[in-house]
């Protein structure tokens, strides 16, 4: 028998984000491929759900999930600490501390003890011949398997090209480049601990060689659900829209860089314009921003994206980071123009002006914009453009053949 455990940073379903959705696709690409497929990931108590569990496992014949739940502190435990540090700073007044947006290349991730046991347990138990990980977050848990199984490793997002761009977009000294340094030397040697890295990108996987990755790297990539039928509005409304939570910081820092450059001369130009940010963002935050700039809406995570988007543009304004951009194929495929930075749709093979507008310059960000509103004729070619290149480029079928010529490649030598 055939079987492989999929170690997924979170549970991916219900199918609500652009991250959920490509994990989904991605174990729907293999299902035939294994005779057994086991699914792990740490899930909190009070986030786990049978009955969401069972409804996802029926969507497939192989497939089982094994969660680790991490148990709650009792009430009682949360509000003694939580009083205790109330205590604490009463009569410590905290002083300024500096954080510096590198600090987390000095870190790495740990995992409790009960968590490596149980992936152990499983590949003992379910006879597991392959363990597929993804997320960089995850990396480290290639130390943890036994030798026998095969280790596949899919990169979303390459740490250490990200990292160079953060410091072209905060500035370099020497504490951020030792850390970008040191994060890249552990990012590659974990790499080169796996039997095959898959990336989601040509682009991407070249990055990877041309570093210092010496296992076999393939190009693979994601998908999103696409909308049946092409439906496009004849009007659209003087509204921008932006896709994706402020805790990944590819996403605040393009937002920013947007506020920052665009917004205010968009507004001159027409005042009329709203910038709508979907997603989960802090209320500090949304706070500050709102006292800076005008005509903000934070809608918060929204059930129906499709919905939120209609009538709008999609801006990605994203200037670090790796990988691709999942909110550009979900625009796609529920017919939304979009405004991107090179960056942002790197390694996709959209084209400027043909399915998209392209530019990295904050004046013709702005103009493209305008251009979409006003120009109807140009705003309906890009987008069936764009939803003609997702359906053939980025469908299932496609994905399951890239992903059989993958592991075939793999196994060749079993």
């Amino acid at each position: 028998m055939r079987n492989i455990l999929l170690l997924e940073p979170f549970f991916p379903y219900p199918l609500d984000s652009g991250g959920a959705q490509a994990i989904f696709n991605g174990i729907k690409a293999i299902e035939n491929l294994f005779d057994k497929i086991y699914v792990t990931f740490i899930i909190s108590r009070n986030q786990y759900d049978e009955e969401i569990v069972a409804e996802f496992e029926a969507q497939f014949d192989n497939v089982r999930i094994i969660p680790y739940v991490e148990e709650l502190k009792t009430n009682s435990q949360s509000s003694f600490i939580c009083w205790l540090k109330r205590l604490y700073h009463q009569f410590n007044k905290p002083q300024a501390i500096h954080i510096d947006p590198f600090d987390s290349c000095y870190s790495i991730r740990n995992y409790p003890l009960d968590f490596l046991e149980l992936i152990n347990n499983i590949i003992i138990k379910r006879k597991i011949c392959s363990v597929q990980i993804e997320m960089p977050w995850l990396l480290p848990l290639v130390l943890a398997l036994p030798k026998g199984v095969k280790k596949i490793f899919v990169h979303h997002e390459i740490g250490f090209v990200r990292n160079e761009l953060s410091l072209k977009s905060y500035g370099e000294n020497l504490y951020r480049r030792v850390g970008v340094e040191f994060s890249k030397m552990v990012e590659i040697g974990l790499l080169n601990e796996f039997d095959a890295i898959i990336t989601l990108s040509s682009v991407d996987k070249k990055k990877l060689e041309d570093s210092g990755v010496v296992k076999p790297v393939f190009s693979s990539f994601a998908i999103v659900n696409t909308i049946p039928n092409l439906e496009v509005h004849p009007q659209l409304i003087k509204k921008i829209s932006f896709v994706g939570p402020e805790f990944h910081t590819p996403n605040k820092v393009g937002v920013l860089w947007f506020l920052h450059n665009c917004w205010e001369e968009l507004l001159s130009k027409d005042p009329d314009y709203y910038f709508q940010i979907i997603g989960k963002w802090n209320e500090s935050t949304k706070k500050e921003l709102s006292s800076k700039y005008s005509h903000l809406i934070f809608t918060g995570f929204v059930e129906n994206l499709s919905a939120a988007l209609k009538t709008t543009i999609l801006i990605v304004p994203i200037t670090i980071g790796s990988g691709i951009r999942m909110k550009i194929l979900e625009a796609s495929s529920c017919s939304v123009p979009f405004v991107t930075t090179t960056v942002g749709v790197e390694g996709l093979g959209y084209k400027n002006g043909e399915n998209c507008f392209i530019t990295d310059d904050p004046h013709h960000f702005v103009e493209d914009i305008l251009e979409i509103y006003k120009n109807e004729a140009q705003r309906r070619k890009m987008i069936h453009s764009a939803y003609t290149y997702v359906k053939q480029n980025y469908s299932l079928d496609a994905l399951k053949k890239n992903k059989k010529q993958i592991f075939d490649q793999l196994y060749q030598h079993q």
